[in-house]
């Protein structure tokens, strides 16, 4: 159901994103609505994989994976990879950039989110080895960790979560964000906005809040998953 969610909406967007001929307000609710569909994919590839994504960073819509088939080592943030998740990518001004939280040597334990490993004891060949209950470690492990602007994180909105920066008010409980590129509203040439056009897209970490005001400079739409919303979606799923 997930993944016919996402491609209707995929398709919706894409037949429906003439930027020139549709105003900013319906772009941007086609977007989050893509957007949520897109989650719902990413907890369904968690659920059977026991491990999100690894992002795409060459523009290829597959996994940046090493020959052994392990997300490769320096590959947190990209695009997002489409064929993983069953779907063909849509046309590049419609492609999400997409960044997983990734911390191998975290203080509180392995919490590289997008690596399939064990992490609560068991046995090669045990019916719980490397499943989803591993998976749910990795996102305990990541909500312990303190703050890092070096993992995939989020900003403020300029209200009450404070201002937009991500070097000195960063929050890192995520596990995934995806961001939605709209219309070059402030004519700056740049296909991202604000902070998120910083940064190289490979290692685009930061993403303002899902929360944050539309404004000329930026409008772009982040669909944000914390540890404890996945961690809760995953954990009334399996026994």
């Amino acid at each position: 159901m997930a993944i016919v969610l996402v491609v209707l909406g995929l398709i919706s967007w894409t037949v429906s994103s003439a930027y020139d001929n549709t105003g900013p307000a319906r772009d941007r609710a086609i977007a989050l609505q893509t957007g949520e569909a897109l989650r719902e994919a990413l907890r369904a590839f968690a659920l059977q994989n026991a491990r999100l994504p690894c992002p795409d960073t060459v523009g290829s819509g597959d996994e940046n994976l090493t020959p052994a088939g392990a997300c490769a080592e320096a590959a947190a943030a990209g695009w997002l990879p489409y064929h993983a998740l069953g779907l063909d990518m849509p046309k590049a001004s419609l492609r999400a950039s997409y960044a997983v939280h990734r911390n191998a040597s975290a203080s509180t334990g392995d919490a590289d989110l997008a690596v399939r490993t064990e992490r609560t004891g068991d046995a090669p060949g045990a019916a719980g080895y490397r499943n989803v209950r591993d998976l749910l470690a990795g996102l305990r492990n990541a909500t312990n960790e303190p703050a890092n602007s070096a993992m995939a994180s989020i900003t403020g909105d300029a209200a009450a979560s404070g201002a937009i920066d991500c070097s000195a008010n960063d929050r890192s409980e995520l596990a995934f964000f995806l961001i939605f590129p709209l219309s070059d509203r402030d004519a700056d040439g740049k296909r991202l906005d604000s902070v998120h056009a910083g940064s190289a897209l490979s290692s685009l970490l930061c993403a303002y809040a899902p929360g944050t005001p539309l404004t000329l400079d930026h409008d772009d739409v982040v669909i944000a998953e914390s540890n404890v919303s996945l961690a809760g979606w995953l954990g009334a799923r399996v026994p």
